[in-house]
């Protein structure tokens, strides 16, 4: 999905954006930079740190309190009884399905709040870029995001000169 979808931006890229780069009004603003080097950008990585370390602390509670109840199973088996002993295992059972559960509710909850806070983001960096394309005479500004699966950008080469993502920094470290 997310490969179509940069697949989708590249081609619409080319085709509104050909007369438009040949002229020099084509220009880019790197995300993972204005995430790192604006104020906003590094509250935004605070917030989805302590997300993550807070679902990380849940998770590892569970985890204690599941090698517990192995620890109780494989020190009490000779000594209970046969029903005892099924009890526990199925308390262990729902336990560990608990678990899973936990983790994958964690995950989506992440994602949906690092959706959600990247977008804030984005919105206030768009925000600014638009306002310094206009300034600058550019039609057009493409967002530089790293793709995890390819691992590589849309803007696949971008002279120094186009990248507005200083300016872009700037502007937002300063109110907008």
């Amino acid at each position: 999905m997310k490969t179509r979808v940069m697949l989708t931006a590249a081609m619409l890229i080319l085709a509104l954006g050909a007369a438009a780069a040949q002229a020099g009004e084509v220009a880019f603003v790197d995300l993972d930079r204005a995430l790192q080097l604006t104020n906003k950008g590094k509250e935004t990585q605070q917030k989805l740190a302590a997300l993550k370390d807070d679902a990380e602390l849940q998770v590892r509670q569970k985890e204690v309190e599941l090698r517990k109840l192995q620890e109780e199973l494989e020190t009490q088996k000779e000594v209970l009884s046969e029903d005892a002993f099924k009890s526990k295992v199925q308390e262990f059972q729902k336990g560990m399905m608990q678990y899973q559960q936990m983790t994958q509710e964690l995950s989506q909850k992440f994602e949906g709040q690092r959706i959600k806070l990247i977008r804030s983001f984005v919105s206030d960096l768009e925000a600014v870029t638009g306002r310094l394309a206009r300034e600058n005479g550019f039609k057009i500004v493409v967002l530089k995001v790293e793709d995890v699966i390819t691992t590589s950008s849309l803007v696949i080469y971008g002279d120094p000169s186009a990248d507005l993502t200083d300016k872009a920094v700037k502007l937002l470290n300063e109110g907008g």
